[in-house]
């Protein structure tokens, strides 16, 4: 059985300029976007301590980025779980509880909502949480996806 984030891979060796992905005006061929969901996979483990069945919650728009977040997730052995911008703070508190999550991607245009259920999270949970806030940049700002990082949130987790 191949798993899901192979085939970016395999798509990207056999065709590395085809396109992936089209987000607006902008084009994304199978190899950039495989580059950018290792880079995102690295950023996860170097910066987040994230490991093998970690949970990812991706608060944010259809966009390049989030694809990229998907398959970064996956190639870390993570899993995750994409959430609509518009889910307001108590319900985004309530989903980063329930399935214990250890990092919450979000995008600038979002970041006072992902902070407000950070916080209530963080209040509510009873076993300790690790967060790492990534705010999406640009388009293509893909090679620095780990240079976006904006800060951390912790505490010790019982693994």
């Amino acid at each position: 059985m191949i798993r899901f984030e192979a085939f970016l891979r395999r798509a990207a060796a056999r065709d590395p300029d085809h396109v992936a992905l089209v987000c607006r005006d902008a084009r994304t061929g199978h190899a950039q976007l495989d580059a950018a969901a290792d880079d995102f996979a690295v950023a996860l483990g170097q910066h987040a301590e994230f490991r093998n069945g970690d949970r990812c919650v991706l608060f944010a728009e259809n966009r390049l980025e989030t694809a990229v977040g998907i398959f970064g997730t996956l190639r870390a052995g993570g899993v995750f779980s994409v959430l609509n911008p518009g889910t307001k703070a108590d319900k985004l508190a309530w989903v980063l509880n329930d399935c214990e999550a250890s990092v919450l991607v979000t995008q600038a245009s979002l970041l006072t909502v992902a902070l407000a259920a950070a916080d209530s999270s963080m209040a509510k949970q009873t076993a300790s949480l690790q967060m790492l806030f990534l705010v999406m940049a640009g388009a293509l700002a893909l090679a620095g996806i780990t240079a976006s990082l904006l800060f951390r949130l912790s505490r010790s987790r019982a693994r």
